[in-house]
């Protein structure tokens, strides 16, 4: 709660943090920047969903997002609808502020979508169902022989953190300014399970850390001008960190109370 606080009174803070941003706190730069690690600190805890509560690993969940995005933009642009009509007919069901002004708001709509996620994903992984999930996802025999269908179970979070992509894509066209054909594709996905891995898959934080830090990298590593290609950075970053915390960097809290 108290980083969701932090992260609202960040448009109203002129403070200068050279290096590490373009421009003070409230410029629209830094602010388009916060509202894309907010995004996909959401997609990535969508993703999680999947992959980290219920052992599901997809290679399609891109295009959900692109779904979103794509069919936001054509009802907008060939139905004449404005924003929230558009959004709430791709997603069949949601909602989407129908008037954005400026960076700001943006990324207080981003904030927003990352608590609309987080609030569904951790509501549901504390109930009965999350624990099904997770007993899916360490072992699907046990849950077949106690008389429950791993396969509605599947459906279920499959269809849930879909629906929350799409939710995202129709962000990420408002974000970004268009919908791109990069949002489709495979490298989309495998970006997003990078990001899982790298917080730590099945945790409360780990995605959302995973999803800020590498998003976060990805924008700036261009701006400081290393000499190096930003993914060959990245790749590195990424392996040194599996390597140095394999259950992810949420799970280096855990790991030190234990060896203390």
């Amino acid at each position: 709660m108290a980083v969701l606080v932090v992260l609202a009174l960040l448009p109203f803070s002129a403070v200068d943090i050279p290096v590490l941003l373009d421009g003070p706190v409230n410029s629209p730069g830094s602010l388009q920047l916060f509202a894309l690690c907010l995004l996909f600190a959401g997609l990535t805890l969508s993703y999680d969903l999947m992959f980290g509560r219920t052992g599901l690993l997809s290679f399609g969940h891109a295009l959900y997002v692109a779904g979103g995005a794509y069919g936001t933009q054509l009802a907008m642009t060939h139905l004449g609808l404005a924003l929230l009509p558009a959004a709430l007919l791709t997603l069949a069901a949601g909602t989407v502020p129908a008037v954005l002004i400026g960076a700001a708001s943006l990324r207080s709509v981003a904030l927003g979508y990352l608590a609309l996620v987080a609030a569904v994903v951790w509501t549901a992984v504390s109930r009965p169902v999350g624990r099904t999930w997770q007993g899916i996802r360490d072992n699907e025999q046990r849950i077949a022989v106690l008389g429950r269908s791993p396969f509605a179970y599947k459906l279920a979070a499959f269809t849930l953190a879909s629906a929350l992509a799409v939710l995202g894509g129709a962000l990420h066209l408002l974000i970004t300014a268009g919908a791109t054909p990069r949002t489709s594709t495979p490298d989309f996905t495998l970006t997003l399970l990078v990001m899982v891995v790298l917080g730590g898959s099945g945790t409360r934080w780990g995605p959302v850390i995973g999803g800020v830090l590498f998003t976060y990298l990805d924008q700036r590593l261009p701006a400081w001008d290393l000499g190096l290609e930003p993914m060959l950075v990245l790749g590195t970053l990424f392996v040194v960190a599996v390597y140095a915390a394999p259950g992810g960097l949420a799970a280096l809290k855990r790991r030190k109370r234990r060896t203390t």
